[in-house]
């Protein structure tokens, strides 16, 4: 709940360091994560490095969560990272064949291999 807070009141890095801190103690919890995956999401345009450490802090404990590996995904095409952006996108697809999300970020690394 506190990490919600601060990110309602603008506090977006304090928030991330709250929902990573609330991850670590409730291992196995899915809600600390969820939190955290929604938070990084939103940092992903303002802090992509920010949202890259929200991602894989969620994906310890949600390793399977497609939500999860196509946001990393969107990071790395953030941050230029193609190959790695593809892996994720490619996880996701693995455990959700019907995930559009991954789909479309897929298609953006193969766009972007082609006019590299």
């Amino acid at each position: 709940i506190q990490a919600l807070i601060e990110g309602e009141r603008g506090d977006t890095e304090k928030a991330l360091g709250t929902a990573i801190q609330s991850n670590r103690i409730a291992r196995g919890y899915e809600v600390p994560a969820a939190v955290l995956t929604e938070l990084a999401w939103g940092l992903l345009e303002e802090s992509p490095s920010a949202a890259e450490r929200g991602f894989l802090e969620a994906l310890r404990v949600r390793p399977d969560d497609p939500n999860v590996l196509t946001g990393l995904g969107n990071v790395y095409l953030t941050l230029r990272r193609p190959e790695e952006a593809a892996k994720m996108f490619q996880r996701a697809l693995a455990i959700s064949p019907d995930w559009s999300e991954a789909a479309e970020g897929l298609e953006l690394v193969r766009r972007m291999k082609g006019t590299s």
